[in-house]
């Protein structure tokens, strides 16, 4: 069975799908960060964004989102506790804790299951 961070990534990865967002956080030292990235980038300034190894441990089971930060050309992880707020499309989602952003998530994530299951009809 699903944890709720791994349901609110798999949504949040079909909602984005490989298109550039922006995402506000709250860093582990308590400082405010934005980062401007995606989720999946396989290739950065032509070369390769990961080098095969993996990790040792999953970072969505724990509550992280891992994204490919375009400012600082490298891999991030974004604690979903901390996020206060979305860019996406134009659009800004502000969240003043976790249960908005579980939410949010599980709206939309409602929303692009409807809006299939209709187009498969």
């Amino acid at each position: 069975m699903k944890s709720v961070y791994e349901s609110i990534t798999e949504i949040f990865k079909v909602w984005v799908g490989h298109k550039i967002f922006s995402v506000t956080f709250i860093k582990k030292n308590g400082e405010m960060r934005n980062l401007v990235g995606t989720f999946s980038p396989e290739m950065w300034k032509g070369n390769q964004t990961t080098n095969g190894v993996g990790l040792n441990w999953c970072p969505t089971s724990r509550g992280f989102l891992v994204i490919f930060d375009y400012q600082n050309e490298g891999w991030r992880m974004v604690n979903m506790n901390t996020i206060k707020k979305i860019k996406f499309e134009g659009n800004t989602y502000h969240f003043n804790q976790f249960k908005d952003v579980s939410m949010f998530f599980e709206e939309v994530g409602m929303k692009e299951y409807a809006k299939g299951l209709l187009e498969q009809v």
